[in-house]
């Protein structure tokens, strides 16, 4: 990154005495690519894991936006690289880069001198994450600390506006905290090696000169990697973690990188040297103000113990060849040799050591040098950068990927045991969580209320295990009604890990908790049942019972049990997606048992709630996960219609033929056998029977009753043409 300073060179001493140079370690655009890629390979990449927040698209969806601290509405894609931009400052008075240096040797940020004035600044760690003290207004802001502030604000916040504020604000500070680690991978920033330049474009251009030819000392690789042809060339390339040979989901990376400042530097925790970002560069590159000074074995810039000059890996090559294949192509009419000296590139995480050959050249002045007994000058230039790109682009956005992970790390729900007919907080996640727990739901304006609970205000729950807890569910004839029945929001605060409120932090984990029952939406009972007589029951089926129904019937289809009355009919036989009993354009599993001479069952389940129609007419496959309302635009289409086009309409559910006491009037249920103990675990219940209601097309309706973990559509007509959906379709099926 280049050094920016404040406004007006006439006031240049003061400006150095009291703010200070902007120090970019990687210019802007550079940033806003690496925080791009860094993106695309975290935990954000995964749309189930953005659901949990209740995020419905994709992270780089621009009909998903929220504002930035500007107030612009961006993606998360763009909120991320916005933070990442933007910490090189919001303005030319902005000395934030000053803090974008970190020495992990020594501890300390930036530290030097400007025409005769100081320049300091925070260790890049300490300002970035924050641990202990909160932003003072007008000073710091956009830190790890601060994001964690507004992630518990956009899952808590009454009116969706300010929560829609805190999202966005989330996650442009996110990318505010990864630009320093990118910056850790520009040698400059780890060595201390200041460089100033002033910003043409708050300056204007003939005082920018004046200036960097005064006190400047722009970076040259920083505005050579800016260039069009580097970003979309080695940075593009370079920019998959698993070139460097990092997989950042693996548990030997979490458990090195246990907290946020330990993305910098591991030297305080481990003996191993250092495995953080800035350990790796400054231990393995060379910059401009840090090179070698001489061609002696094991020669090091002042200061600096590594990296040290290997004399054994000499090379002198000519231009024309060093140019025959280089992107951008050289200036024409290059004549003459280079000379390069090599390095290791020393990595003490994934414990390898890689030679650089090309680490340093020697100046083009170098001889004259020797002529007149000075020591020998050595520079950098493209090539160098080019074969440092390999080892540091990977690794920056591999350490950025990885924070945003550590960020979104806790896991938290809150389940309900079907056996034991008790609720759980469940921590899905790899380090122990204590404090406290809070719910919410929101109602059907979108406002989020609270709703309170006993005992969840100091809860310990360890990793991959559960508490039990008593759950208060509001009383819905005075509460203000939801807006998704079954539908809340589970927060925690408090100790996650390293991240303990003794020790500066409140980590802040949140889910979008459903505890939807299984809903029917359409039911028939009858002679025309599979053309033997029977009963059919159209479902929804909810995501945590498909996952686990999918995983049984794939692997052990006999624990899936149909009961009638104290009956039990264990599931015979399931054909896979695609094979005989479903429509083969869609993915179906089709389980199935026997009752008894000509009489059997099945359960369907399609994926994702799919809704497949042969009907006449109908494109196929027609589906509708969440709602109806492309079926309802069609033309000529009503309420009637559409349910009695239901009854050619497959689904999820549960059919029954042959049976000759389908509406007997006892329990049917499905179950599911605890492989451990035996024990059935109850899915749903219910007891079923014709009525003389007449339905659509004169058809009896089918009453339902003393259902357990099922519910009937909530309606039989929705309120406007754009809420048509799978809970609030109810045709020819009764709750009584």
């Amino acid at each position: 990154m280049s050094q920016t300073l404040p406004p007006l060179l006439l006031a240049l001493a003061l400006a150095l005495a009291c703010s200070g140079p902007d120090s970019h370690a990687f210019e802007k655009q550079t940033h806003r690519s690496l925080s791009g890629s860094a993106v695309a390979y975290s935990i954000l990449a995964d749309s189930e894991k953005l659901k949990t927040i209740g995020l419905d698209k994709p992270y780089s969806d621009i009909s998903q936006v929220f504002p930035n601290s500007r107030g612009t509405p961006s993606s998360i894609l763009d909120l991320l690289r916005d933070g990442a931009e933007f910490e090189d400052g919001f303005d030319c008075t902005d000395d934030r880069p000053r803090n974008h240096f970190y020495n992990p040797l020594t501890g300390q940020g930036l530290s030097g001198t400007a025409l005769g004035f100081s320049v300091t600044g925070q260790a890049s760690p300490s300002w970035a994450v924050e641990q202990n003290a909160p932003s003072l207004p007008g000073t710091r802001g956009y830190s790890f600390r601060d994001a964690r502030s507004y992630f518990y604000r956009a899952m808590t916040r009454t009116a969706p506006a300010d929560r829609h504020i805190g999202l966005g604000l989330m996650f442009q500070t996110i990318g505010h905290v990864v630009h320093h680690l990118q910056d850790m991978a520009q040698p400059q920033h780890v060595r201390n090696d200041m460089h100033l330049a002033v910003d043409e474009s708050c300056f204007g251009q003939p005082l920018s000169a004046v200036f960097n030819r005064l006190a400047g000392n722009p970076s040259y690789f920083e505005s050579w990697t800016n260039t069009e042809n580097i970003l979309s060339g080695p940075v593009a390339s370079y920019s998959d973690p698993s070139i460097a040979g990092y997989s950042i989901n693996s548990a030997g990376f979490r458990s090195t990188f246990t907290s946020a400042k330990s993305f910098w530097s591991t030297r305080l925790t481990d003996s191993s040297g250092g495995k953080g970002i800035a350990d790796f560069t400054n231990r393995s590159f060379v910059s401009a103000g840090t090179n070698f000074t001489s061609l002696s074995n094991g020669n090091a810039a002042q200061g600096f113990a590594q990296p040290a000059l290997d004399a054994t890996q000499y090379e002198n090559v000519d231009i024309g060849e060093l140019c025959a294949n280089a992107f951008p192509p050289c200036p024409p009419g290059l004549q003459g040799r280079m000379s390069f000296v090599g390095t290791s590139v020393d990595d003490r995480f994934l414990g390898s050591t890689l030679s650089n050959r090309r680490a340093s050249s020697y100046s083009f002045f170098t001889q004259d040098l020797k002529n007149r007994g000075a020591p020998n000058l050595f520079a950098l230039n493209r090539f160098n950068f080019d074969e440092a790109y390999k080892h540091l682009i990977p690794r920056a956005v591999a350490f950025s990927a990885g924070m945003i992970n550590y960020f979104f790390r806790g896991d938290i729900d809150l389940v309900y045991d079907e056996k034991a007919q008790k609720y759980y907080i469940a921590n899905n996640g790899y380090e122990d969580m204590r404090g406290a727990f809070e719910l919410y739901y929101d109602g059907s304006d979108g406002t989020r209320y609270p709703i309170a609970q006993q005992g969840w205000n100091s809860l310990a729950v360890s990793r991959n295990s559960q508490a039990e807890v008593a759950v208060t569910f509001p009383n819905w004839a005075t509460a203000p009604a939801p807006k998704e029945p079954d539908r809340y929001i589970l927060v925690f605060r408090g100790d996650m890990g390293e991240e303990t409120v003794a020790g500066g932090w409140e980590a802040v984990a949140a889910r979008v908790v459903d505890l939807s029952p299984f809903v029917v939406f359409m039911a028939d009972m009858g002679s025309a049942i599979r053309n033997v007589g029977g009963a059919d029951f159209s479902m929804i089926v909810p995501e945590r019972y498909e996952t686990r129904l999918r995983e049984a019937a794939r692997n052990r289809p006999g624990d899936i049990v149909l009961t009638i009355g104290a009956r039990e009919y264990p599931a015979q036989d399931v054909s896979p997606p695609g094979a005989r009993g479903c429509w083969t354009w869609a993915e179906c599993d089709k389980i199935s048992g026997t009752i008894g001479p000509d009489a059997n069952w099945r359960f369907y389940l399609y994926r994702s709630n799919q809704v497949t129609s042969e009907k006449a007419g109908i494109t196929s496959p027609f589906i509708a996960t969440e709602d109806f309302r492309n079926l309802y635009a069609r033309p000529g289409a009503t309420f009637a219609w559409i349910c009695a086009y239901m009854l050619e309409v497959e689904a999820s559910g549960l059919s029954i033929t042959g049976w000759s006491q389908a509406n007997s009037g006892e329990s049917i249920g499905l179950s599911l056998r605890d492989p451990a103990d035996g024990s059935l675990q109850r899915l749903f219940e219910f007891n079923a029977r014709q009525t003389a209601t007449r339905g659509f097309y004169y058809e009896p309706y089918v009453a339902l009753s003393s259902t357990k973990n099922l519910r009937v559509g909530t309606g039989a007509k929705p309120e406007s043409d754009t809420a048509w959906s799978l809970p609030s379709l109810r045709c020819r099926v009764l709750s009584e």
